[in-house]
């Protein structure tokens, strides 16, 4: 087998590390959101958030604006368009 060789270019720009007791905390429509990634850290294009959500919490019909990508750790989200089916 071949080696691996691997060149690590340092680039100017920092990238924000941020600890879980620093991220902001939103409570918004009964749910409650914790935003580790966002333009506020320094991100041009990706948001992460956590969201804790309570059963039968219904969202406000809105547009989102960019793609979203949820990764469900517990429970089964329900809603138009397929989600959660």
């Amino acid at each position: 087998m071949g080696k691996l060789l691997v060149h690590v270019i340092q680039v100017e720009a920092r990238m924000p590390f941020i600890r879980s007791d620093e991220a902001v905390v939103y409570d918004i429509h009964g749910a409650h959101f914790t935003s580790y990634v966002s333009a506020s850290t320094g991100s041009r294009d990706l948001a992460a958030w956590r969201g804790e959500i309570p059963a039968g919490t219904v969202a406000p019909v809105h547009t989102i604006s960019h793609e979203e990508v949820f990764y469900v750790l517990s429970g089964r989200p329900t809603g138009p368009r397929g989600c959660g089916s």
